[in-house]
């Protein structure tokens, strides 16, 4: 299944459809979309199985880009979320998770010979909202 667009601005500064269409799925769908990308860069980095909280770990001591969103997803899995929040935070750190996943991920797939789905990634990576075009400096809390 793939991920909604998640960015671009929604009336006056709400998150994007696309984002709210996302938390609207599920918590558990909410945060595979979340949490996915940072196991397999956790994976790819170390060599190890990318087990949420090991990849959650290893993403945010990082400093990545979208080190909150992971870190969200995280409390979310157990906590739950609160909807218009939860979609801010898609809106605004997920283009920048998945462009880190493809920029990591194709030249790995070159490597291996894999030239089509390499360029398909690309292809998506150039539709991905522009970083600064969703909701800036929301506040992110979750809870139930």
């Amino acid at each position: 299944m793939a991920p909604p667009p998640p960015g671009g601005g929604g009336p006056g500064g709400a998150p994007p459809p696309p984002a709210r269409a996302l938390v609207r799925r599920g918590v558990r769908d909410l945060t595979k979309f979340c949490l996915f990308p940072a196991r397999f860069l956790y994976t790819a980095a170390t060599g190890h199985v990318g087990r949420n909280e090991a990849a959650a770990d290893w993403y945010i001591a990082g400093n990545r880009p979208a080190a909150e969103l992971v870190a969200s997803a995280i409390r979310w899995r157990t906590e739950g979320c609160e909807p218009e929040p939860a979609a801010r935070a898609v809106a605004e750190h997920l283009p920048a998770l998945y462009r880190e996943f493809i920029d990591d991920y194709r030249p790995r797939l070159s490597v291996l010979g894999e030239h089509g789905l390499s360029d398909r990634l690309a292809d998506w990576g150039r539709r991905l909202p522009v970083p600064g075009r969703a909701t800036q400096g929301a506040h992110h809390s979750c809870g139930k």
